[in-house]
């Protein structure tokens, strides 16, 4: 069975809420973890899978019966209900869940970073898949949640991309992106190192594997993370220091993205001041503007598309319209102007201006990281789990991008490149390595 997002909310009711109000759902089959792989059902009180045979409910649940040696841990989580028991099997170190005839990946907590040279895994699934959830019994509720939301998404699968509403959903339409092929030229435009691996990795891919160009242009080096020379133990290390990180995390681009497909040709910085893109389109826009954290009043970074060009409104204009010439992109992925950070919605208003000169504004659409407090939830890496909309997206109607197992990988193994990050937001990063990505075609009003 598929259900809507509202279906799968009441099937996590259903699994919290002692059984009740299951009777309008159909049942969802899932399968057990024990070697023969007896499917179970999520339903009413007795009810079994089709091919369960006459054998007695307690027989065919043996390893999910209340009564098991695993009744103690059970109870400590679920009580003494009966429904419940044949949902999840819990064990003293795991919950593990699956569902029947559904391809889904590994529903992971946040684990302590793998070295660079540890490939992601993924066991292959067939007909029938089994994952599990290691940690405490805590993880049941947010286990269910992801398999509910695995079955919300099955009618996003493929490449034709469906549209959601934040709170609800709709059918797919093939309107959702532009068509990806050969004739694809695509420019990501990225405020910082690793955003356009967070937001757009998955399309990235994509219109490499279709025979297209991919590009994307940094507006800024992210010379302004204070925090990074914390962790690094260098909390006095000045502007020179924050250059030098600067330097670090451009390098970090360049790995994530080439991991991703994309040329050296393709990848373009444009070196403005992190934490200063909006002073340059408002206050600054003909008079230079000098950053507080790098002391630079022009481009200082000699790896930049064009090194010492002020730092000036105009001048990145100037510089943002010479990409798109150099690119010539059919398809442009920008920051929206709803991000709660200012350098991201600075980018944004910065693309709908220059693009909307070379008339290619129909041809943008808009993500978001920074989408309100709490977002993306839950965090940490759960691959498999569809991306939520951000509450800054109200009102928006989104583009569901769905990404390929395969795709899921890579977007992990480029983020990985970027230890500096990591190393200080993890949680946050990994939480867009999810199943799909999200992009308005609209950038809707600005919110306060």
């Amino acid at each position: 069975a598929t259900y809507s997002l509202g279906d799968a909310v009441n099937l996590l009711a259903f699994v919290r809420g002692g059984g009740k109000g299951a009777s309008t759902l159909p049942p969802i089959e899932i399968t057990a973890p024990n070697g023969d792989k007896t499917p179970l059902q999520l339903g009413k009180a007795g009810e079994h899978a089709p091919d369960a045979g006459a054998r007695r409910p307690e027989e065919h649940h043996r390893r999910c019966d209340i009564r098991s040696p695993e009744s103690l841990e059970r109870r400590q989580v679920f009580g003494d209900d009966p429904d419940r028991a044949r949902l999840v099997r819990v064990e003293k170190s795991r919950i593990v869940v699956s569902e029947w005839r559904c391809w889904h990946h590994a529903l992971a907590a946040l684990q302590p970073k793998m070295p660079e040279s540890t490939p992601p895994t993924r066991r292959p699934c067939g007909s029938r898949a089994v994952r599990s959830v290691r940690g405490s019994a805590n993880f049941a509720s947010l286990a269910m949640l992801a398999l509910a939301l695995c079955a919300a998404a099955r009618g996003a699968s493929g490449d034709a991309a469906a549209r959601v509403t934040p709170g609800g959903s709709a059918p797919a339409t093939p309107e959702a992106l532009p068509p990806i092929d050969a004739g694809t030229s695509l420019l990501v435009v990225a405020p910082h190192p690793d955003d356009e691996t967070l937001c757009c990795a998955g399309v990235i891919q994509r219109v490499l594997r279709s025979g297209g160009r991919a590009s994307v242009v940094w507006i800024t080096s992210g010379d302004a993370s204070v925090l990074d020379l914390l962790i690094e133990g260098k909390p006095f290390g000045g502007a020179g220091r924050l250059r030098e990180l600067a330097e670090k995390r451009m390098l970090e681009a360049l790995r994530a993205t080439s991991r991703l497909g994309v040329p050296a040709e393709g990848q373009l910085f444009l070196g403005y001041p992190d934490r200063g893109v909006s002073r340059l389109l408002t206050d600054h826009r003909a008079t230079p503007y000098t950053s507080r954290f790098t002391d630079a009043a022009a481009v200082p970074y000699s790896a930049a598309l064009f090194p010492a060009h002020p730092y000036t409104g105009e001048s990145l204009e100037r510089d943002f319209g010479a990409v798109l010439e150099r690119v010539r992109p059919t398809l442009i992925l920008a920051p929206s102007p709803r991000d709660t950070h200012p350098d991201h919605r600075a980018a944004g208003q910065l693309t709908i201006a220059v693009t909307a000169r070379h008339g290619l504004l129909g041809s943008t659409r808009y993500w978001i990281v920074h989408g309100g407090e709490g977002w993306p939830s839950p965090r940490g890496l759960m691959p498999g789990v569809p991306l939520t909309a951000a509450p800054r997206s109200r009102g928006l109607t989104l583009a569901v991008f769905p990404l390929e197992p395969a795709e899921e990988d890579r977007k992990l193994e480029a983020l990985r490149a970027y230890d500096t990050q990591l190393r200080t937001i993890a949680p946050f990063m990994l939480a867009f390595v999810r199943s799909t990505e999200l992009f308005a075609r609209l950038p809707g009003r600005d919110l306060p």
